[in-house]
């Protein structure tokens, strides 16, 4: 047991002097912080035992604050991320805009847009015109009867548009006689008094006969030159147009054509 004696002596010793090592670096170091640093290195040193339990209490203080912090961010609530909209990326900006030169198509379709909005709005005015009209003039024919002579365009292109017209006037600039052929009559009225037939292909689209079933319509056995008395129209077209003070005479087979195609306005 000898060697027990002489290793715990040394051990005294060796106690003994990092002790006054200890002593002499505190007042070395002790008002600095590696000062402090190396005194507590040498006294966990020279206290193993003590340095090992303070070391593991440290240890255990500092898992406990990790899991108590972990177990906190868990009971917050968590705020719900907004989700992202679906935005159209787009092209980055080059610092110039380039301009796209409209089709010849589409400068087309630019022009005529305004160009038939302008003629619809005509139309509608002189659609108007003549409601106007029919009315101040208890509904037979305008209260003002154009007169003057028909415009030589229009007498050319056969093709009549707007305006109130006698039909002798219109026979007078065709110079065919009691007969026209291949006219085109549009938002106008024609005025008599006159009967006429309806000969060739004709088309009608929205006329209106300021007359009755009974005074306004006659039947007649034949068509042309044998009508007597009787204007023929031959092939002509008419849109939008008013008749007053005329008759509409038609074979017996035409009559309930004459009646689907015009309007009788008076009962």
């Amino acid at each position: 047991m000898g060697w027990l004696r002489k290793l715990w002596r040394g051990v005294d010793a060796t106690d003994t002097a990092i002790s006054w090592t200890e002593r002499a670096l505190y007042i070395l170091f002790g008002s600095s912080v590696p000062g402090i640093v190396s005194g507590l290195l040498i006294w966990f040193a020279a206290n193993l035992q003590l340095g090992l339990v303070a070391g593991l209490v440290v240890w255990l203080a500092v898992l406990m604050g990790l899991l108590y912090k972990a177990a906190r961010d868990a009971d917050k609530p968590t705020a719900a991320k907004p989700e992202s909209e679906d935005v159209p990326s787009q092209p980055a900006d080059s610092g110039s805009r380039q301009v796209q030169e409209p089709t010849q198509s589409q400068a087309q379709e630019q022009v005529e847009q305004p160009q038939a909005r302008l003629e619809e709005r005509e139309r509608e005015s002189r659609r108007l015109e003549r409601q106007l009209a029919s009315q101040n003039s208890g509904g037979m024919f305008p209260s003002t009867i154009t007169s003057a002579e028909i415009p030589e365009d229009m007498v050319s292109a056969r093709h009549i548009v707007g305006g109130s017209h006698l039909l002798k006037n219109v026979l007078e600039s065709a110079g065919e006689g009691p007969r026209l052929v291949g006219w085109t009559f549009e938002e106008c009225w024609l005025i008599g008094p006159a009967v006429v037939t309806f000969t060739g292909p004709t088309t009608v689209e929205r006329v209106e006969v300021k007359g009755s079933l009974d005074t306004a319509l006659y039947e007649v056995d034949s068509y042309g030159d044998e009508a007597s008395g009787c204007i023929q129209l031959d092939s002509c077209t008419f849109k939008d147009c008013y008749f007053g003070r005329m008759g509409l005479a038609g074979r017996p087979n035409d009559q309930q054509w004459l009646r689907d195609k015009f309007t009788f306005t008076l009962p």
